[in-house]
């Protein structure tokens, strides 16, 4: 199969790469690094878009529907551990010194949807970007890493799975933050 160039993975492509990888080393993983489609009912996506008041053409919602991120780590990002939704809707509505955001309240617009070390994956409500924060920066210096969720992923499976040019990959996602795609390589 050729690859046409300036073209992500696509999702269900990333998926049989991920298999052919993992597959060998399935016994041994403790997490689920395979993406395998959602039988989750569409009950509590609906109720977690209501209570989060997410657009109903939102990227990440589609995906979420479509794929289990349950149990899911994607080349060390952490989804779901167990519950995905449900530790969302944890991570969303935390106080004290479990905020994401720090102190008051959560920014309205803003959704954390996975964690690395040393990044925070959020999402704006608004416009489906996602953003990769770090404690030390400001919120008015974020700048969107994909134009949206798919994007990321798309992004990221291509750029580790083919092994791609990281400049190829920030043209592609449409980043604005390009220091969190370098730091990856």
């Amino acid at each position: 199969m050729s690859k046409e160039k300036n073209k992500l993975c696509s999702v269900e492509e990333i998926q049989i790469k991920l298999e052919e990888k993992m597959l060998p080393m399935a016994e041994y993983l403790e997490i689920d690094s395979f993406l395998l489609k959602n039988n989750l009912h569409q009950e509590p996506i609906q109720q977690f878009q209501e209570q989060f008041q997410l657009r109903p053409k939102s990227v990440f919602l589609e995906f979420v529907r479509q794929y289990d991120l349950n149990q899911w780590e994607f080349f060390n990002i952490w989804f779901g551990r167990e519950n995905y939704l449900q530790e969302l809707i944890e991570m969303n509505t935390a106080t004290g010194w479990a905020c994401w955001w720090g102190q008051g309240e959560r920014p309205s617009e803003w959704l954390m949807i996975a964690q690395t070390d040393p990044y925070t994956f959020l999402l704006h409500r608004q416009t489906d970007k996602i953003y990769a924060i770090t404690s030390d920066d400001e919120d008015t210096e974020w700048q969107a890493i994909a134009n949206n969720f798919e994007q990321w992923i798309r992004g990221i499976g291509t750029y580790y799975l083919e092994k791609r040019d990281i400049e190829e990959i920030i043209y592609l996602v449409q980043a604005e933050n390009k220091k969190y795609w370098r730091e990856i390589e």
